[in-house]
């Protein structure tokens, strides 16, 4: 549950930012571990109710006999959102990863569970887009106070990357498999990141039969959400 005094923040904004702070602490040695270090810490937190999270549209659909005692009625906060109750990040956590989806630079998050095939019994769905978290939550660093922004104090934005940091390793292989399946296949049929499963299993199937080492699924879609909504948003 968020505190009344919740200092709520993009999801890509606090990924970011914990991201950063792998960085400067340099516990990773490789760019592509932060991404995913940092996107499964939240991840966690999340799942565990220590991250409040709300959402601007929230969808949770379960079989009666869910063995999980479920949330009340879902209903907007005074901002006009839905909090997004653990039943959810439950299911999600549940969902084998070819079942569910997320982009930490959108805020969405989508899940489908199988319940004979993860043992639950249950069958399931949910989504939730546009996630914000309470930034007061994460860990080791903190945000900017309303009255400190007021007071016209310069802070610096956590989803502004600073400058000099090489390319991860595998990044010039992903990015020309990529540009190579779009220019002889296009883009899958659909709307948003419609599809970006089946783009980023092509790219590494590719990048595989070339002996070229893959990346990480999590670390990838973000890159890969935007170009879609981009290559749709321009009509192509």
């Amino acid at each position: 549950m968020s505190t009344p005094d919740a200092r709520w923040v993009p999801a890509f904004a606090a990924f970011e930012a914990l991201r950063k702070q792998y960085e400067a602490a340099n516990y990773y040695a490789d760019d592509e571990v932060c991404w995913k270090a940092a996107s499964d810490a939240l991840l966690r937190r999340l799942q565990s109710g220590q991250l409040p999270s709300r959402a601007s549209l929230l969808t949770e659909d379960w079989d009666n006999s869910f063995e999980i005692e479920p949330e009340p009625p879902l209903r907007r906060d005074a901002d006009g959102m839905f909090p997004v109750p653990l039943t959810f990040w439950a299911g999600f956590a549940a969902a084998f990863p070819i079942r569910k989806e997320w982009d930490w630079l959108a805020g969405d998050f989508e899940f489908k569970v199988d319940g004979k095939r993860t043992g639950w019994g249950e069958n399931g769905s949910g989504s939730a887009l546009g996630l914000e978290v309470d930034a007061n939550q994460l860990p080791h660093f903190s945000w900017p106070r309303p009255s400190d922004e007021r007071a016209g104090e310069s802070v610096p934005s956590p989803v502004q990357r600073g400058g000099g940091r090489p390319a991860a390793n595998w990044w010039p292989d992903f990015a020309e498999e990529l540009a190579i399946y779009i220019h002889e296949t296009g883009i899958p049929e659909g709307q948003g990141h419609d599809g970006q499963s089946t783009i980023i299993d092509a790219v590494f199937a590719r990048m595989s039969e070339r002996k070229k080492t893959e990346p990480g699924r999590g670390t990838v879609q973000p890159v890969v959400n935007a170009i879609l909504r981009r290559l749709r948003s321009a009509g192509n």
